[in-house]
């Protein structure tokens, strides 16, 4: 979010940042409630967001400047 401005790309990838945390440190079958909830919050999260992510695939979705770092030109 800090570095590119898409809000909307931004929090898919941290509800995804849980359960990938989770299987990366090999913690899938101890935490399995956890990775199977946190999974199923991260696929709710992209449904959620589906239209904001085809606009940006698209190309049509513009970054909000308000939360950026790098202003370069758009």
């Amino acid at each position: 979010l800090l570095v590119f401005g898409y809000v909307g790309l931004a929090t898919v990838l941290a509800a995804f940042s849980v359960p990938a945390f989770i299987a990366l440190r090999g913690d899938v079958a101890d935490k399995l409630n956890l990775f199977i909830f946190m999974t199923m919050v991260a696929a709710f999260v992209a449904y959620t967001h589906r239209s904001n992510l085809q606009r940006l695939l698209r190309g049509q979705s513009k970054p909000d400047i308000r939360f950026r770092l790098l202003r370069g030109q758009d």
